[in-house]
Protein backbone atom coordinates (compact mmCIF):
# COMPACT_ATOMS: atom_id res chain seq x y z
CA UNK A 1 0.00 0.00 0.00
CA UNK A 2 1.12 3.21 -0.83
CA UNK A 3 -0.53 6.19 0.76
CA UNK A 4 -0.33 10.15 0.33
CA UNK A 5 -1.24 12.00 3.34
CA UNK A 6 -1.44 16.31 2.80
CA UNK A 7 -2.69 17.59 6.02
CA UNK A 8 -2.00 20.44 8.83
CA UNK A 9 -0.23 20.06 11.74
CA UNK A 10 -1.21 22.07 15.25
CA UNK A 11 -0.61 23.24 18.22
CA UNK A 12 -3.59 22.74 20.30
CA UNK A 13 -4.56 24.88 23.61
CA UNK A 14 -6.98 22.88 24.58
CA UNK A 15 -9.21 24.35 27.78
CA UNK A 16 -7.05 27.21 27.94
CA UNK A 17 -4.06 25.34 29.82
CA UNK A 18 -3.19 22.08 28.28
CA UNK A 19 -0.80 21.99 24.84
CA UNK A 20 -0.83 19.45 22.69
CA UNK A 21 0.64 18.55 18.96
CA UNK A 22 -2.26 17.65 16.74
CA UNK A 23 -3.93 18.37 13.43
CA UNK A 24 -4.46 15.89 10.46
CA UNK A 25 -0.56 15.29 9.81
CA UNK A 26 -0.15 14.37 13.26
CA UNK A 27 -3.47 12.03 13.99
CA UNK A 28 -3.62 10.56 10.30
CA UNK A 29 0.43 9.70 9.80
CA UNK A 30 0.48 7.89 13.60
CA UNK A 31 -2.35 6.38 12.94
CA UNK A 32 -1.25 4.63 9.44
CA UNK A 33 1.96 4.12 11.55
CA UNK A 34 0.23 1.99 13.90
CA UNK A 35 -1.54 0.00 10.96
CA UNK A 36 1.98 -0.95 9.80
CA UNK A 37 1.84 1.41 7.07
CA UNK A 38 4.38 4.16 6.00
CA UNK A 39 2.63 7.20 4.16
CA UNK A 40 4.57 10.32 2.62
CA UNK A 41 3.48 13.38 3.93
CA UNK A 42 3.13 17.14 3.20
CA UNK A 43 2.66 19.63 5.58
CA UNK A 44 3.11 22.48 7.24
CA UNK A 45 5.94 21.75 9.48
CA UNK A 46 8.70 19.32 10.20
CA UNK A 47 8.26 19.37 13.45
CA UNK A 48 6.03 16.30 12.59
CA UNK A 49 9.39 14.67 12.29
CA UNK A 50 10.22 15.58 15.91
CA UNK A 51 6.71 14.25 17.62
CA UNK A 52 6.96 11.08 15.31
CA UNK A 53 10.22 9.92 16.15
CA UNK A 54 10.33 7.36 13.26
CA UNK A 55 14.16 7.57 11.50
CA UNK A 56 12.64 6.34 8.05
CA UNK A 57 9.84 9.16 8.06
CA UNK A 58 12.91 11.86 7.45
CA UNK A 59 12.54 10.67 3.71
CA UNK A 60 8.62 10.87 3.84
CA UNK A 61 7.92 14.30 4.98
CA UNK A 62 7.67 16.98 2.83
CA UNK A 63 7.66 20.55 4.63
CA UNK A 64 7.78 23.99 3.25
CA UNK A 65 11.27 26.48 4.07
CA UNK A 66 8.99 29.27 6.20
CA UNK A 67 7.42 26.26 7.71
CA UNK A 68 5.18 27.08 10.72
CA UNK A 69 2.56 25.61 12.85
CA UNK A 70 -0.76 26.43 13.32
CA UNK A 71 -2.21 27.16 16.49
CA UNK A 72 -5.72 26.23 17.76
CA UNK A 73 -7.46 26.79 21.09
CA UNK A 74 -9.85 24.23 22.01
CA UNK A 75 -12.71 24.24 24.17
CA UNK A 76 -14.95 21.46 24.70
CA UNK A 77 -18.34 21.31 26.69
CA UNK A 78 -21.38 18.57 27.01
CA UNK A 79 -19.99 17.81 23.03
CA UNK A 80 -19.72 20.50 21.68
CA UNK A 81 -16.54 22.06 20.40
CA UNK A 82 -15.53 25.69 20.00
CA UNK A 83 -12.46 26.32 17.73
CA UNK A 84 -10.41 29.56 17.68
CA UNK A 85 -7.58 30.43 15.80
CA UNK A 86 -4.74 31.74 17.51
CA UNK A 87 -1.93 31.70 14.96
CA UNK A 88 -1.70 30.72 11.14
CA UNK A 89 0.59 28.08 9.30
CA UNK A 90 1.98 28.77 5.90
CA UNK A 91 0.01 27.66 2.46
CA UNK A 92 1.55 24.72 1.17
CA UNK A 93 0.13 24.87 -2.18
CA UNK A 94 3.46 25.64 -4.35
CA UNK A 95 5.46 22.52 -2.28
CA UNK A 96 2.29 19.86 -3.48
CA UNK A 97 2.60 21.68 -7.19
CA UNK A 98 6.10 21.19 -6.75
CA UNK A 99 6.32 17.12 -5.88
CA UNK A 100 3.23 16.39 -8.11
CA UNK A 101 5.55 17.72 -10.93
CA UNK A 102 8.31 15.58 -9.72
CA UNK A 103 6.40 12.24 -9.60
CA UNK A 104 4.82 12.88 -12.83
CA UNK A 105 8.26 12.73 -14.42
CA UNK A 106 9.24 10.33 -12.57
CA UNK A 107 6.05 7.96 -12.86
CA UNK A 108 5.57 7.50 -9.34
CA UNK A 109 1.82 6.80 -7.82
CA UNK A 110 0.04 6.50 -4.69
CA UNK A 111 -2.95 3.81 -4.08
CA UNK A 112 -4.31 6.43 -2.24
CA UNK A 113 -4.03 10.53 -1.39
CA UNK A 114 -5.58 12.02 2.09
CA UNK A 115 -6.24 15.60 1.88
CA UNK A 116 -7.22 17.28 5.32
CA UNK A 117 -6.19 20.51 5.66
CA UNK A 118 -6.74 22.69 8.76
CA UNK A 119 -7.45 26.05 8.08
CA UNK A 120 -7.36 27.11 3.86
CA UNK A 121 -3.84 25.95 3.44
CA UNK A 122 -4.72 23.88 0.47
CA UNK A 123 -7.42 24.93 -2.58
CA UNK A 124 -9.54 22.98 -4.03
CA UNK A 125 -7.55 23.33 -7.51
CA UNK A 126 -4.08 21.70 -6.19
CA UNK A 127 -6.73 18.65 -4.96
CA UNK A 128 -7.74 18.53 -9.17
CA UNK A 129 -4.21 17.97 -9.98
CA UNK A 130 -3.74 14.84 -7.75
CA UNK A 131 -5.66 12.67 -10.07
CA UNK A 132 -2.57 12.61 -11.86
CA UNK A 133 -0.40 10.57 -9.34
CA UNK A 134 -3.44 8.99 -7.10
CA UNK A 135 -6.04 6.07 -7.65
CA UNK A 136 -8.07 7.61 -5.25
CA UNK A 137 -8.60 10.75 -3.53
CA UNK A 138 -10.37 11.24 -0.33
CA UNK A 139 -10.72 14.84 1.28
CA UNK A 140 -11.75 15.90 4.86
CA UNK A 141 -13.36 19.28 4.46
CA UNK A 142 -13.16 21.01 7.26
CA UNK A 143 -10.12 22.98 6.67
CA UNK A 144 -11.80 23.91 3.21
CA UNK A 145 -14.63 25.44 4.80
CA UNK A 146 -13.56 27.52 7.44
CA UNK A 147 -13.05 31.22 8.28
CA UNK A 148 -12.55 33.39 11.17
CA UNK A 149 -15.84 35.09 12.64
CA UNK A 150 -15.73 36.97 15.24
CA UNK A 151 -12.85 39.79 16.96
CA UNK A 152 -11.29 36.58 18.34
CA UNK A 153 -11.04 34.20 15.19
CA UNK A 154 -13.42 31.82 16.56
CA UNK A 155 -13.61 29.15 14.13
CA UNK A 156 -17.03 28.83 11.73
CA UNK A 157 -17.62 27.10 8.95
CA UNK A 158 -18.77 29.30 5.46
CA UNK A 159 -21.67 27.51 3.19
CA UNK A 160 -20.48 29.30 0.22
CA UNK A 161 -17.22 28.38 0.53
CA UNK A 162 -18.44 24.62 0.78
CA UNK A 163 -20.31 24.90 -2.53
CA UNK A 164 -17.39 26.74 -3.80
CA UNK A 165 -15.61 23.45 -2.84
CA UNK A 166 -18.32 21.03 -4.30
CA UNK A 167 -18.23 23.17 -7.88
CA UNK A 168 -13.97 22.89 -7.67
CA UNK A 169 -13.74 19.29 -7.18
CA UNK A 170 -16.20 17.57 -9.50
CA UNK A 171 -15.22 14.57 -10.38
CA UNK A 172 -11.34 14.89 -9.11
CA UNK A 173 -11.96 12.91 -5.33
CA UNK A 174 -13.76 9.76 -4.56
CA UNK A 175 -15.36 10.18 -1.08
CA UNK A 176 -15.80 13.59 0.84
CA UNK A 177 -15.84 13.26 4.58
CA UNK A 178 -16.83 15.65 7.31
CA UNK A 179 -18.41 16.48 10.14
CA UNK A 180 -22.27 17.10 9.58
CA UNK A 181 -22.01 20.58 11.00
CA UNK A 182 -19.38 21.45 8.12
CA UNK A 183 -22.19 20.83 5.83
CA UNK A 184 -25.00 23.80 4.71
CA UNK A 185 -27.84 22.40 6.52
CA UNK A 186 -29.87 21.68 3.51
CA UNK A 187 -27.46 19.02 2.93
CA UNK A 188 -26.98 17.16 5.88
CA UNK A 189 -27.93 14.02 7.23
CA UNK A 190 -30.77 11.99 4.87
CA UNK A 191 -30.82 15.38 2.38
CA UNK A 192 -26.80 14.61 1.52
CA UNK A 193 -28.19 13.56 -1.83
CA UNK A 194 -29.73 17.27 -2.62
CA UNK A 195 -26.40 18.91 -2.74
CA UNK A 196 -24.67 16.03 -4.96
CA UNK A 197 -24.61 15.37 -7.95
CA UNK A 198 -23.69 11.37 -7.05
CA UNK A 199 -20.58 11.72 -9.26
CA UNK A 200 -18.26 10.84 -5.34
CA UNK A 201 -19.16 9.21 -1.68
CA UNK A 202 -20.03 11.12 0.87
CA UNK A 203 -19.85 10.53 4.47
CA UNK A 204 -21.01 12.59 7.71
CA UNK A 205 -19.85 12.15 11.29
CA UNK A 206 -21.67 13.28 13.87
CA UNK A 207 -19.27 11.87 17.27
CA UNK A 208 -21.73 10.09 19.15
CA UNK A 209 -24.61 10.66 16.29
CA UNK A 210 -25.62 8.64 13.96
CA UNK A 211 -22.99 8.90 10.27
CA UNK A 212 -24.91 9.22 7.41
CA UNK A 213 -23.06 7.34 4.50
CA UNK A 214 -24.04 8.80 0.60
CA UNK A 215 -22.89 6.04 -2.04
CA UNK A 216 -22.57 8.43 -5.42
CA UNK A 217 -23.05 5.10 -7.75
CA UNK A 218 -26.18 4.19 -6.61
CA UNK A 219 -27.31 7.55 -5.26
CA UNK A 220 -28.61 5.50 -2.33
CA UNK A 221 -27.94 6.80 1.86
CA UNK A 222 -27.15 4.85 4.48
CA UNK A 223 -27.40 5.07 8.50
CA UNK A 224 -24.75 3.73 10.78
CA UNK A 225 -24.66 4.18 14.60
CA UNK A 226 -21.27 4.36 16.35
CA UNK A 227 -20.87 2.32 19.25
CA UNK A 228 -22.86 3.59 22.47
CA UNK A 229 -21.12 4.70 25.62
CA UNK A 230 -18.42 6.19 24.62
CA UNK A 231 -17.20 9.43 26.67
CA UNK A 232 -13.55 11.20 26.67
CA UNK A 233 -11.97 13.91 24.34
CA UNK A 234 -13.07 13.85 20.44
CA UNK A 235 -10.10 15.76 19.78
CA UNK A 236 -8.42 13.60 16.69
CA UNK A 237 -11.20 11.25 16.44
CA UNK A 238 -12.73 12.82 12.91
CA UNK A 239 -8.48 12.33 11.71
CA UNK A 240 -7.83 8.83 13.00
CA UNK A 241 -11.47 7.92 11.51
CA UNK A 242 -9.97 8.84 8.33
CA UNK A 243 -6.83 7.29 8.25
CA UNK A 244 -8.59 3.91 9.06
CA UNK A 245 -10.93 4.05 6.27
CA UNK A 246 -8.46 4.91 4.26
CA UNK A 247 -6.81 1.51 5.38
CA UNK A 248 -9.08 -0.51 4.68
CA UNK A 249 -10.90 1.18 1.37
CA UNK A 250 -6.90 0.34 0.56
CA UNK A 251 -7.44 -3.27 1.08
CA UNK A 252 -10.45 -3.67 -1.00
CA UNK A 253 -13.04 -3.45 1.65
CA UNK A 254 -16.61 -1.91 0.90
CA UNK A 255 -17.24 1.56 1.80
CA UNK A 256 -19.68 0.86 4.36
CA UNK A 257 -17.41 -1.97 6.23
CA UNK A 258 -14.92 0.39 6.02
CA UNK A 259 -17.15 3.16 7.60
CA UNK A 260 -18.07 0.82 10.38
CA UNK A 261 -14.45 -0.13 11.20
CA UNK A 262 -13.02 3.66 11.24
CA UNK A 263 -15.76 4.92 13.48
CA UNK A 264 -14.91 1.69 16.13
CA UNK A 265 -11.63 2.89 16.04
CA UNK A 266 -12.68 6.83 16.32
CA UNK A 267 -14.71 5.80 19.03
CA UNK A 268 -11.70 3.76 20.63
CA UNK A 269 -9.35 6.61 20.19
CA UNK A 270 -11.92 8.81 22.56
CA UNK A 271 -12.39 6.79 25.10
CA UNK A 272 -8.49 5.92 25.29
CA UNK A 273 -5.79 9.02 26.10
CA UNK A 274 -2.87 7.34 24.99
CA UNK A 275 -1.66 4.91 22.23
CA UNK A 276 -2.09 2.57 20.92
CA UNK A 277 -6.04 3.91 20.03
CA UNK A 278 -7.46 0.71 18.90
CA UNK A 279 -5.63 -2.83 17.56
CA UNK A 280 -7.24 -4.43 14.48
CA UNK A 281 -8.91 -7.64 15.97
CA UNK A 282 -11.07 -4.55 18.25
CA UNK A 283 -12.06 -3.15 15.13
CA UNK A 284 -13.11 -6.43 13.51
CA UNK A 285 -14.97 -7.47 15.93
CA UNK A 286 -16.62 -4.64 17.03
CA UNK A 287 -17.44 -3.11 13.41
CA UNK A 288 -20.19 -6.51 13.19
CA UNK A 289 -21.88 -4.44 15.88
CA UNK A 290 -22.39 -1.44 13.70
CA UNK A 291 -22.76 -3.01 10.35
CA UNK A 292 -25.83 -5.10 12.10
CA UNK A 293 -27.86 -2.25 12.73
CA UNK A 294 -27.56 -1.01 9.33
CA UNK A 295 -30.32 1.18 7.71
CA UNK A 296 -30.93 2.79 4.24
Amino acid sequence: MNILVIGGLTIDLVGGSVKRIGGPAYYITATLIQLDEAPVVITNSCKLLEVLRYPYMHERVFAPRDDGVFVFEIRENSGFRELRLVRRGPSINYLIEELISAWVRNDTRFDTAIVSPVFNEVTPEIVRRLNSIADRVIIDIQGFVRRCGGRYCTVVTDEEQFYELLEALDSSVNVVRGEIHEFPRKCRGSKVSECVNGVFDVIQTCGPGSMYVYLGESGKTFVLNPLPGINGSSIGAGDIFTSVLTYFLSRGLDLLSSCARASVAAGLKVSRPGKPWFTLPELELLSHKILRNIRS
